[in-house]
């Protein structure tokens, strides 16, 4: 967020309440995140509270040293987009930066390689998601939002057109939980007044297409 810019908690349910954690190695907001299982990866992100200046900072968190590491750099810079982590590699996909081809990074050889982005879909304030062994870029904005979907065969390396989102939506969450895909929340800043999304939808494997999941309590967006 733009206010602590390298805060890191982590919630304790059987005390319920949170814990501060090692502070993150630099300033930043709407970094790119993702994790292994073991490990927590933030990259990118803009430098500096209220910055549009982008980083190619590439950090890792080992929750058992209780220490962040600093990995090779990002070849591009880039802010306000997604990262997974699929067959081994962290991929860096879409946000504002330089170009829009995907990057991924191997955690066992420590380098990277790059891949094309899809190509024709709003890359500012997407999201993605890996689902069943594929990239799945959802959402996004330009001068439109989106509720478009492109999905990315790591093995033929090809994107091709997913079915689109109900609702257009930009800055979202996104998470494969049990099976599905959920997305839930975002905002529209074409439109006046800007407008949050206040709709949460779902995807299950084998699904002709999405299916509405029950609002969310309060509408967000940046999430």
């Amino acid at each position: 967020g733009y206010g602590h810019l390298q805060r890191m908690q982590r919630y304790d349910p059987a005390a319920d309440a949170y814990q501060d954690l090692p502070a993150l190695p630099g300033e930043r907001h709407h970094p790119l995140m993702a994790s292994d299982g073991q490990h927590i990866y933030v990259a990118g992100g803009y430098v500096g509270r209220f910055s549009t200046v982008t980083g190619d900072n590439f950090w890792r968190y080992d929750p058992l040293s209780d220490e962040w590491e600093i990995l090779a750099d990002l070849p591009g810079a880039r802010a306000a987009g997604a990262a997974v982590f699929l067959h081994g590699r962290v991929w860096i996909v879409g946000g504002v930066g330089v170009g829009l081809d995907m990057q991924a990074y191997d955690v066992q050889s420590g380098e990277w390689e790059s891949f094309p982005g899809a190509v024709g879909v709003p890359a500012d304030h997407m999201q993605a998601v890996a689902f069943e062994n594929e990239i799945w870029w959802l959402g996004g904005r330009d001068d439109q939002t989106s509720n478009e979907v492109r999905i990315w065969n790591p093995v033929t390396r090809v994107w091709r057109v997913g079915p689109s989102l109900q609702f257009r939506r930009a800055g979202f969450a996104a998470r494969v939980v049990q099976g599905q895909i959920m997305v839930a929340g975002g905002e529209r800043t074409e439109l006046v007044p800007f407008q949050l999304v206040p709709s949460m939808e779902l995807f299950a494997s084998g699904a002709a297409g999405w299916v509405p999941g029950p609002p969310p309590p309060i509408a967000v967006h940046g999430t």
